[in-house]
């Protein structure tokens, strides 16, 4: 695994996203780069509408922690301190990798 957050220009991101075996990325400009490359990944949405901003190309997985206030397009939270982000902080580590498991196990 290679951690490229806020490290990668625009074509170092387009020569990755082209060779990589899985993207995992929120909804973001990274994400729809290497969707339209044809690359396959997991993408994370928080509070956004993955049926509005999905992505477009390739082979991905969405995951999103369905909550009665998303998705509300927030920059950010208007939840209590106690759960905010719920949307992002529901989607756990082992649940992204489950997806990037089965997206392997589909090639």
């Amino acid at each position: 695994a290679v951690n490229l957050a806020g490290e990668a220009s625009l074509c170092q991101l387009r020569a990755v996203s082209t060779c990589a075996t899985c993207v995992v990325a929120n909804d973001s400009g990274v994400m729809h780069l290497a969707a339209a490359l044809g690359a396959q990944g997991v993408a994370i949405f928080g509070s956004t509408d993955p049926v509005a901003t999905g992505p477009i190309g390739g082979r991905w997985i969405v995951l999103q922690e369905t909550l009665e206030c998303s998705p509300c397009f927030a920059r950010t939270c208007a939840r209590r301190e106690d759960a905010a982000y719920a949307c992002l902080k529901g989607i756990g580590v082992s649940a992204v990798l489950q997806a990037i498991t089965a997206l392997g196990d589909g090639l």
